[in-house]
């Protein structure tokens, strides 16, 4: 200090080798405890939390898979349940898959605990959950639900599906059937765009996952079989090759599952690399191959229908006067050409509105009702007799095989279930005589 001061003399090696001495055990003493932090580290991890954006946001990043969605309120990728359900339909990882199954199945669990069971007290009344639906609710045209929202039903693969399923049961007396369209956005893309080889997948029954694999990897597919030029014919032989147990084979077919979704939904090339780990050009080949290849008539539907309609008009019609508009049409051409097939979703509402004719009609009212509906399901609670159930399942079958469109080249196909509640039901066939009805609730 008093060197500093001035009130020494400017020159004192004892003193200027004092305080080098005292600078250096100083540095000692407070680097000892990194010193001994480097050779015996403890890093203390953050507690992770799966309903963190911000780390889910981290999460993915490190594991190189992007989301296709943005938050409004960050404008930081955004990693919801959507989000993170597509990369379980599109990944080939096992790793990634068992990954984000493990986040669905938190997000069900908060929505099981937070929108079921709270539900089940606060919406209930005299025994029944009474739930709200909106028509037209999505831009889509989709209906919406809320108090508690019906469609947030845990998926069938989910753990929670069984339990929370269960919860809904026939009164007594009772018996439920479940009718539900098959494949319904498929059906109406195929009719849609009139596309070939989509076409030919209801048509002639084809494996929808072997007539991609050929477009995606024809070269490894060759060497499996002789390739004859005719896709469906070597759709249905690719598919005989998995059905006996061929290892390569059914790898193939495996493979081109996660790419499917994603071209289905519009992906480009950078993403299907990500996706499936291979190089650009690979992956353009797999993206040329699906639009010009496999469905070039779904592209065209898209790039000369849906696009310059949408250009001209501001908006596109998706039927029955329900029109979505657009201010910038290339940004949103996925949206539109999606809405044009996911509109039809409303199929369920308009037979539920039918069967509630027929109902009253025939005076069913204290026998049939119908009781919820999950996008393309429809439930119906009937008195447990062979007659009247027959007469539910021939009238919802029917009407739900009604075409929605002149000249629909793929029809409409819907199957149904009965049972005492939703989660333990029993196929009832289309068209079932008395007998067989007789049959299936004697062992129900």
């Amino acid at each position: 200090q008093a060197l500093l001061k001035g009130e020494l003399p400017a020159e004192m090696p004892t003193i200027e080798a004092a305080m080098v001495r005292l600078a250096e055990d100083k540095a000692q003493l407070y680097n000892e405890k990194y010193v001994e932090q480097v050779q015996k580290p403890v890093v203390p991890y953050p507690v992770f939390n799966p309903a963190s954006p911000l780390q889910k946001q981290e999460l993915f990043d490190m594991l190189g898979i992007e989301s296709e969605a943005t938050s409004k309120d960050t404008g930081m990728p955004s990693w919801d349940r959507a989000q993170v359900e597509r990369v379980n339909l599109e990944t080939n990882d096992d790793d990634v898959r068992q990954l984000t199954q493990s986040f669905i199945d938190h997000s069900f669990a908060a929505i099981v605990k937070n929108n079921f069971i709270e539900a089940f007290y606060k919406y209930t009344v005299e025994d029944r959950l009474y739930g709200q639906y909106k028509l037209l609710g999505a831009k889509s045209g989709r209906y919406t639900s809320s108090n508690p929202n019906m469609l947030n039903m845990p998926s069938t693969k989910s753990r929670f599906a069984k339990p929370i399923k269960r919860c809904f049961t026939a009164a007594p007396g009772k018996v439920i059937i479940a009718a539900d369209y098959n494949a319904l956005e498929d059906r109406v893309i195929a009719s849609l765009s009139r596309d070939t080889n989509k076409c030919d997948i209801f048509l002639k029954n084809l494996d929808g996952h072997s007539l991609n694999a050929i477009g995606y990897f024809r070269e490894r597919v060759a060497k499996l079989m002789r390739l004859s030029g005719d896709t469906a014919a070597d759709a249905i032989r690719l598919k005989e090759l998995v059905d006996d147990g061929i290892l390569e084979a059914i790898d193939i077919r495996q493979e081109s599952k996660g790419p499917t979704f994603g071209l289905a939904y519009g992906a480009y090339p950078p993403k299907i690399a990500a996706t499936l780990k291979i190089p650009l050009e690979e992956a353009q080949g797999i993206f040329d191959n699906y639009h010009n290849v496999l469905y070039p008539g779904i592209t065209a539907y898209r790039e000369n229908y849906v696009l310059p309609t949408a250009q001209e008009h501001g908006q596109i019609h998706l039927g029955l006067g329900f029109t979505l508009k657009t201010d910038d049409p290339e940004r949103d051409i996925r949206t539109l050409a999606n809405a044009t097939c996911q509109f039809w979703s409303i199929l369920t509402a308009l037979t539920i509105n039918k069967m509630h004719q027929l109902i009253d009609k025939e005076g069913h009212e204290e026998d049939i009702k119908v009781v919820s509906s999950i996008y393309d399901s429809i439930y119906l609670e009937v008195t447990e007799t062979p007659e009247l159930i027959k007469w539910a399942n021939d009238n919802l079958i029917s009407t739900m095989l009604v075409d929605f469109m002149e000249d629909q080249t793929i029809s409409n196909e819907a199957t149904s279930e009965v049972g005492y509640s939703w989660a333990d039901m029993l196929k009832l066939p289309n068209g079932a005589t008395i007998s067989e009805i007789q049959e299936i609730i004697s062992t129900i």
